[in-house]
């Protein structure tokens, strides 16, 4: 019973020891013939990659024996982003040569353009903004093919968009705009019939005249000299009215008055005399 006992005994250490060698030739074996002809392996090859992500293992790292532990990993998820750009196909090609013509006068901008070709039947829509970032305001709609923008600051840039709109309403897409700045480079008329008067009681002249009608007039400016031909001395500036009285004067001493007038801009009427006669100031600025 013993011998029996013992027999058995030493069969269970066999089969323990035989077991752990099988298991390493057949890893081995599976090793081999999957490293044998590439210098990377990956557990991919053997699961496929649309059901895990390979893990790439060189030969030259792995240790003798030629084994290695393989992790098995579901596949990361990956965000996908996708670009799109949103057409009309129904709009309109936009206008052609679009342009801000400074005419100088500081009361005006004018924007011209011409029309999409084959499109002589469409309308335009202006828009107007204060900075090139914004589309604005509409300012006009109509089939012309210019705008006389009135409604503007001397010396302030405005941005205008042209657009192009179909019989079916559709508008154009396009958003570049032109920018134009009003300037005044144009001096005002001339003050008329002005007349000077000497006072009963003397130390001073009263000199009167008539503003010009422009629509950017602002002032007028008084000069006087005591030699005829000469502008002489700016003695009153910024008037508005059309009269102004002189009290720095002396008596039985011949003054000379000649009035000029100045726009919103700056800009100021001729000084250039000439000499007018039947008048008690023989010089008049140059119209």
């Amino acid at each position: 019973m013993k011998r029996a006992t013992s027999i058995q005994f030493e069969r269970r250490e066999r089969m323990l020891l035989i077991i752990p060698a099988i298991v390493l030739v057949v890893t081995v074996v599976v090793l081999l013939k999957y490293l044998r002809p590439s210098s990377e392996f990956g557990y991919s090859d053997l699961l496929g990659e649309d059901t895990f992500t390979a893990v790439t293992i060189p030969i030259d790292q792995l240790a003798s024996p030629r084994y290695a532990t393989l992790e098995m990993r579901h596949p990361a998820t990956v965000a996908e982003q996708v670009t799109g750009i949103s057409t009309n196909l129904d709009a309109p090609p936009e206008p052609a040569d679009v342009q801000v013509v400074n005419l100088e006068t500081g009361s005006m901008l004018v924007v011209v353009w011409d029309a999409p070709l084959a499109m002589s039947d469409a309308s335009f829509r202006v828009y107007r903004s204060s900075t090139s970032s914004t589309l604005g305001e509409q300012v006009f709609e109509g089939k012309a093919e210019t705008f006389r923008d009135t409604d503007v600051v001397i010396g302030k840039t405005y941005y205008y968009t042209v657009r192009t709109v179909s019989k079916s309403g559709a508008e154009s897409a396009n958003v570049e705009s032109v920018a134009g700045t009003p300037t005044d480079l144009f001096a005002p008329a001339a003050p008329t019939s002005l007349v000077v008067e000497n006072a009963e009681e003397g130390g001073r002249i009263i000199v009167s005249w008539v503003n010009p009608t422009d629509d950017d007039f602002a002032s007028v400016n008084v000069y006087r000299s005591s030699v005829r031909g000469e502008l002489g001395t700016l003695i009153a500036t910024a008037l508005t009215d059309e009269v102004y009285e002189d009290t720095g004067i002396e008596d039985g001493v011949e003054y000379s008055y000649t009035v000029t007038s100045v726009d919103r801009a700056g800009n100021e009427s001729s000084t250039e005399l000439v000499p007018v006669t039947g008048r008690d100031n023989p010089f008049l600025p140059v119209l």
